[in-house]
């Protein structure tokens, strides 16, 4: 409006109406405490390293009122090391054992810390049923100071601020003992990659071709019960493979692993898998240009029949996510007679829910998706980075999905198979 202030009064009147619309929304915001609490706004850099076993103690203080904990360290080196806003996250923790006691009504008796990989897995283990997924979420949004003034940040804020997951847990070899699992990032010396794994990577704009020769809806783990869960609710693995070329049938190998957790709509970036693998012969030059990866890089990696064992474990009682799923899922089966690795979980695959939400438009590469999505893609072809690009673009599909009657894995699953991309075989 000041660039073109002589516009016809119809458009002038349709752009002062958008600009009264959208102050009314901020207003709402304001009012409702939805921008910026006063007090609760978190300094930049506000993290620190901290000793696991210095944290679970300020812990132990917080919640001497709650809980009287004790503590356990299972393959934790007392040097382990966390990096955290140290006092809100000892009031969160307080907050959710106070829930767990005035809600559920079970009293929290001990923690175990672990160290699987690259965070810290703390477990609050009481005797009697787990929580719920929907009195998880709802707690997100309560306050973790209670009523106290000054300090308004809610669980989930608290989290996000910290790295940290939190979600709820039964152990199968004890099915009266639950817990809630709270993962945080480990803190390291440096956060700098390997020299050896450092590359550039193009940004290019077409992604691999699309992939139809792998049957995605007839997976061995694709049960019943599975099938009736809500997409929501499910735990997922959201995955993708570099390769030195496009045909699995014709000698051509995975040289690149790349995975994250996606739990409760939320990318857990502090459980992933980035892994280089050394494929028993050289990468073309034309594949190198894709995706960055050269032969030097692959020395001394482990093999396939080493690292797929452990992707095999990582994804467990999890369904799969990726973008033209069939390619990965083909590369991955053609692998079974060498490794005795057979992968059976139910597949869903973005590309296939993209051509259900928009059935009209004949473009369903990952960058187009990612786009009309508001994805940033940051590291195309890199394994990792169009995983995460991928689990974003799903997170955002899911309440498109809800919002077609399409609520459960099934519905996913039915309604992909009736995409034209589904319908097609070489």
């Amino acid at each position: 409006m000041i660039q073109f202030p002589d516009m016809e009064p119809d458009r002038k009147k349709t752009f002062l109406d958008i600009i009264a619309a959208e102050t009314e929304v901020l207003n709402r915001l304001l009012g409702s405490g939805g921008i910026g609490e006063s007090g609760a706004v978190y300094p930049r850099d506000s993290l620190s390293s901290i000793k696991a076993i210095d944290f679970l103690a300020g812990i132990k203080d917080e919640s001497a009122d709650v809980a009287d904990l004790r503590i356990e360290l299972a393959e934790c080196d007392s040097r382990c090391t966390i990096r955290v806003e140290n006092y809100s996250m000892r009031l969160a923790v307080a907050f959710v054992l106070a829930q767990l006691r005035d809600e559920c009504h079970v009293q929290c008796k001990r923690i175990r810390l672990t160290v699987p990989g690259n965070l810290v897995q703390l477990d609050f283990i009481w005797q009697g049923p787990p929580v719920k997924i929907e009195q998880l979420r709802r707690w997100y949004d309560l306050p973790v100071a209670g009523d106290r003034k000054g300090y308004t940040l809610t669980l989930k804020e608290v989290l996000e601020h910290n790295h940290a997951e939190l979600w709820p847990h039964t152990h199968k070899d004890n099915p009266d003992e639950a817990c809630l699992r709270l993962f945080i990032p480990m803190a390291h010396s440096d956060g700098k990659p390997e020299a050896e794994d450092v590359r550039t990577l193009p940004q290019l704009p077409k992604g691999r071709p699309e992939f139809f020769d792998f049957d995605l809806f007839h997976q061995a783990g694709q049960t019943p019960e599975i099938e009736k869960r809500i997409l929501g609710e499910l735990v997922y693995t959201v995955f993708d493979t570099e390769t030195t070329g496009l045909d699995p049938r014709g000698g051509d190998e995975i040289i690149s692993i790349g995975a994250i957790r996606v739990v409760n709509g939320r990318l857990l970036h502090a459980e992933t898998i980035n892994q280089l693998i050394y494929p028993n012969r050289l990468v073309p030059p034309d594949s190198t240009k894709i995706h960055g990866i050269t032969d030097d890089l692959l020395k001394n990696k482990p093999t396939i029949e080493i690292v797929l064992p452990f992707f095999h474990r990582f994804v467990q009682n999890t369904v799969l996510v990726a973008h033209n799923a069939a390619f990965d899922m083909r590369m991955l089966q053609m692998k079974e007679k060498r490794t005795g690795i057979r992968f059976i979980n139910p597949v869903l695959d973005t590309m296939h829910l993209s051509a259900i939400l928009h059935p009209s438009h004949g473009d369903h590469t990952l960058d187009t998706i990612a786009r009309q999505l508001g994805v940033n893609m940051t590291r195309r072809h890199d394994a990792l980075g169009d995983a995460v690009a991928t689990g974003e673009v799903f997170v955002k599909m899911i309440p498109l999905l809800n919002e077609r009657g399409i609520f459960t894995l099934k519905d996913a699953l039915v309604a992909s198979q009736r995409t034209y991309y589904a319908r097609l075989k070489y």
